[in-house]
């Protein structure tokens, strides 16, 4: 390339800068969706939009409603230690799964069978494969128990209705 041509390509350059800068400091862009776009958009897909009020209001009725679940439970142990029927209950095991990016259904199935939620992870693993669940699991942080059919569970992973 020669000088003039490096002086063009430089001053075009240069005029494109000038033009972008103008054009982003004295013309704002619009902020795209419209919210009530985005909304529907974020409902379409499963979600649900709460106001951070509501939400904490929701989290701590949830730790009261566990904490009222866990005496519940305490109180129906020492009920059935008495009577002698203890034996014969299953012990429910509460597990938090985190699904990470990347994450297989093998892997999933096998740290839910090391925490007692599901009895055999291979026939889980098989079970989401077969229902295609594979393809639409979800990044995100799961409360699951062992008393959930592999149905109630692919769907909490997966974040389906």
């Amino acid at each position: 390339m020669d000088r003039r041509a490096a002086r063009f390509f430089a001053a075009g350059i240069t005029f494109a800068i000038i033009v972008m800068f103008i054009f982003l400091k004295f013309f704002p862009q619009p902020e795209g969706k419209s919210t009530e776009t985005e909304k529907a958009s974020w409902k379409q897909k499963g979600y649900t939009i709460v106001k951070s009020e509501s939400y904490t209001a929701l989290k701590k009725q949830l730790s009261q409603a566990e904490k009222q679940l866990d005496q519940v439970q305490t109180n129906h142990k020492d009920s059935s230690a008495e009577t002698g029927n203890g034996d014969k209950q299953k012990i429910i095991t509460r597990f938090h799964l985190v699904v990470h990016s990347g994450m297989t259904t093998s892997e999933i199935s096998n740290e839910l069978e090391k925490a007692g939620i599901v009895d055999n992870g291979q026939d889980f693993n098989d079970y989401l494969i077969k229902h295609k669940y594979q393809l639409i699991l979800q990044i995100g942080e799961y409360d699951l128990m062992s008393n959930m059919d592999y149905e109630t569970i692919a769907k909490i992973i997966t974040k389906s209705n």
